[in-house]
């Protein structure tokens, strides 16, 4: 007599690489660009921020990867525009890189692509930002409408 044991676990993503959602954010024009993945597994993985073929350690921060609710994680690297020049965004791109797979992804930073509190053609600021802290470092959510 054989006894098979299934052990079945709620919550806990499979052990196939899952790849994010990964989105360029900005508050204002003039403050910083954030590139956040979110919905990636396992936990090793790169969030950066190239220039050309250059991986960049000025005028960025890192943050710490995160759990999300479902068992996959989060991150974001932010990019202080301070210094770059608008002709040479198209230069600059946000790279996730997950350990054991040879394929990255890649966001060129385009003005056109950013996610903003701002509707077009609002002054007053921002429409509605979400805040929620799933590590001592807030994650903006942004919400559309």
């Amino acid at each position: 007599m054989h006894l098979f044991v299934v052990l079945f676990v709620v919550g806990i993503p499979s052990v196939a690489p899952e790849f994010p959602s990964v989105s360029l954010l900005q508050k204002t024009p003039s403050s910083p660009v954030t590139c956040h993945a979110t919905g990636f597994y396992p936990y090793r993985a790169d969030l950066f921020w190239k220039k050309d073929e250059e991986e960049l350690h000025e005028e960025v921060d890192r943050g710490e990867i995160v759990p999300n609710h479902d068992g996959t994680f989060q991150m974001s690297v932010v990019l202080n525009l301070s210094s770059v020049k608008a002709e040479d965004w198209g230069r600059y791109s946000c790279v996730f890189h997950l350990a054991g797979v040879k394929e990255d992804v890649f966001k060129l930073l385009d003005k056109d692509k950013i996610l903003t509190n701002r509707s077009p053609g609002d002054r007053r600021g921002a429409k509605r930002v979400k805040t929620h802290c799933m590590s001592t470092r807030p994650q903006v959510i942004l919400s559309h409408g």
